[in-house]
């Protein structure tokens, strides 16, 4: 359940490519993509297509944000009835490789 988390709170972020490309900015972190984007592509800053992979993976971001809950609930319901440790333990690997070639699939499909 650490792994999901990190990865769809952490790993998932758009906010190290930001820092990479040189776009980022601390006066409102929240909003890097929505009006300053734009002007980075007709400044010569970044190119069309690092924009493309920057908006999708900022949605990858906010998609893994909203099933964290219901992955979580649903490993919480499954220790509460007593389900085996090993069947959720199968559960979580499998959600979570799932959710990570989801990622890689979305992400690498805007090339």
């Amino acid at each position: 359940m650490l792994f999901i988390f990190l990865f769809a709170y952490v790993l998932l972020s758009a906010r190290p490519l930001e820092m990479f490309y040189g776009i980022d900015h601390n006066v409102q972190p929240r909003q890097d993509l929505s009006p300053y984007l734009e002007r980075s592509v007709q400044d010569g800053k970044i190119m069309r297509l690092q924009l493309d992979l920057l908006k999708r993976n900022e949605a990858a971001h906010a998609d893994a944000r909203e099933h964290f809950p219901v992955f979580a609930g649903g490993v919480l319901f499954a220790s509460v009835t007593r389900v085996a440790n090993e069947k959720i333990n199968a559960a979580c690997l499998v959600y979570g490789v799932a959710r990570a070639i989801y990622a890689v699939a979305y992400l690498s499909s805007c090339a």
